[in-house]
């Protein structure tokens, strides 16, 4: 706890949490120990602040004065301000709402001049909870449906508000207009499948998914606000609820098919339309010397461009980093019809990120499968990337006879249990998974390098050796702490390997020292082994 700031101390206290003494914390851990009961929480808890014993209770609180959404008439005076506010202003505004309300979820009384426009949000302190709060804050301010997962996927406030301003460009109604102020009138684009079975089947028909075009259908959608408690019978809440059944119930093959067949039925992108369809990428890291390194998300409902936030704050300073969002998992985008329009979308955003200089592309988990396709395009067209970095990247399979690997069944339960809110997640999911059956790697003339996690997952065997030439270095953490607990330790990991000028000799054995406090001091050590195939 003696590292905890003021700042620190007032969250928790928000949150209903006090500080422990160290002589009390052993005391209630004796006190666990000698009881019986097997799961016990040793904490000082506020039950005022805790809602008097509800924890479901809304948890937002009101922002500190001056936050533009809620000085005057609150929510309603900045959304009249947004509605009167040109496009160019409407961004600015945003901005600074989101600014001010991120200052009084994070506990700055000072307000927005506390938070910059740049400055990763969970660097912060924005935990899980918080996260929570500042987006039905957002939500509540500006009459927005917004997903819960908008924090993770857009984690500074000027991408949140990109974000927003985008949002509101295409929900937004019209000043004067009846109705709901927050409906959309734009549902989607509904397209008829083409195939219907288990996964691995045949794929989607390209729609290019452009929003207003033919096969629009459907009632609008209304903005799901602070407090509100969900829709139980929406046909969304329907497919979560019946995917996370099948889990439940051990049938996570039954599960992955239900929102393969449900993925088919959504709007996709070809090969064409991929350009359009790209993403801006997040930046993580956005200075230093060495060569920018461009991040690929696993594939997982749960994942996104939050998952390197603590991997890009490990590189902070030693070069740039960025993290790419796959099409298909946010709001209203369309899926990619095929892994070719897939490859072709992100290989347009690496080479918008990177202009003409060198990169480098690192993926985790089935990312590093997205990496690897990427980086066989780049060097099929004479720019190859410096290096790829396979983070803990298990062998794409078949996964189509009813037996699905242990990692996929672990990834699906997790995702079952920490079920997103929308289908999109979802459904884009299973959507990759069946774009990656039968895809297997291709030999690169880039340098490989695999980072293994050291600790298998319980019940999952650990990754199996990547099938062709590579590097392979093995850090602290389990398949999902290499890039949380222990981020920094696999990020230097990463960069002293990059640095290393015999990282292309394809024999080369190599040791590699990772500091885990600090780029240069050699405290920790981490074993390397080459591989061929």
């Amino acid at each position: 706890m003696a590292h905890l700031t003021d700042t620190d101390l007032r969250r928790m206290a928000r949150s209903g949490f006090g500080p422990l003494e160290a002589d009390e914390g052993l005391a209630l851990f004796d006190a666990a120990v000698a009881g019986d009961d097997p799961v016990v929480v040793a904490a000082r808890l506020v039950p005022a602040v805790l809602g008097g014993g509800d924890p479901a209770a809304d948890r937002s609180r009101p922002p500190v004065p001056g936050a533009a959404g809620t000085s005057g008439g609150g929510g309603v005076l900045f959304g009249r301000r947004l509605a009167a506010a040109s496009p160019g202003e409407r961004g600015e505004l945003l901005l600074t709402e989101v600014r001010a309300l991120a200052a009084s979820v994070l506990g700055h009384p000072e307000g927005a001049a506390a938070i910059d426009g740049d400055d990763l949000l969970a660097e912060l302190g924005l935990d899980s909870l918080a996260a929570v709060d500042l987006r039905n804050l957002l939500a509540t301010s500006t009459g927005l449906t917004l997903p819960p997962t908008l924090l993770f996927d857009f984690p500074t406030p000027r991408t949140v508000a990109a974000e927003l301003a985008e949002r509101y460009a295409q929900e937004a109604v019209p000043p004067g207009v009846a109705g709901d102020p927050g409906a959309t009138g734009d549902p989607g684009v509904l397209e008829r499948p083409e195939a219907v079975g288990r996964p691995g089947g045949p794929g989607r028909t390209a729609d290019n998914g452009v929003p207003g075009g033919p096969g629009r259908a459907g009632p609008p959608q209304a903005p799901v606000r602070a407090g509100d408690a969900p829709d139980t019978g929406g046909a969304s809440d329907s497919l979560g609820a019946l995917f996370r059944t099948a889990c439940d119930r051990g049938r996570t093959w039954d599960g992955l098919a239900l929102l393969t067949i449900a993925a088919r039925l959504r709007p996709a992108f070809d090969s064409a339309g991929a350009p359009g369809a790209a993403l801006d990428p997040v930046t993580l890291a956005p200075g230093g010397a060495g060569p920018r390194m461009i991040c690929f998300p696993a594939l997982s409902a749960l994942s996104g461009p939050q998952e390197y936030a603590r991997f890009g704050a490990g590189l902070r300073g030693l070069r740039p980093v960025s993290a790419v969002r796959h099409p298909g998992f946010g709001h209203g985008e369309a899926l990619p019809a095929t892994l070719d329009a897939l490859v072709t979308a992100q290989a347009a955003t690496v080479r918008a990120a990177a202009g003409d200089g060198p990169l480098v592309l690192l993926g985790r988990s089935a990312g590093g499968w997205v990496a690897q396709a990427v980086a066989e395009r780049l060097e099929a067209e004479g720019s190859a990337p410096l290096a790829v970095v396979l983070v803990d990247t298990y062998p794409s399979g078949d996964d189509s006879g009813q037996a699905l690997s242990a990692m996929t069944s672990d990834m699906l339960r997790r995702a079952a249990e920490f079920l997103p809110a929308a289908p999109d997640r979802l459904t884009a999911m299973a959507g990759y998974f069946e774009l990656f059956t039968g895809w297997k790697p291709s030999r690169l003339v880039s340098p490989t390098l695999f980072v293994r996690a050291r600790d298998p997952l319980p019940g999952a065997e650990r990754a199996p050796v990547w099938g062709l030439p590579h590097t392979e270095v093995t850090v602290p953490g389990d398949h999902f702490t290499v890039l949380e607990e222990h981020a920094r330790t696999t990020a230097l990991a990463v960069h002293h390997w990059l640095t290393d000028p015999d990282r292309r000799t394809p024999d080369a054995v190599h040791r590699s020292q990772v500091s885990r406090d600090s780029p240069t001091g050699p405290v920790g050590t981490t074993g390397v082994t080459d591989r061929t195939a």
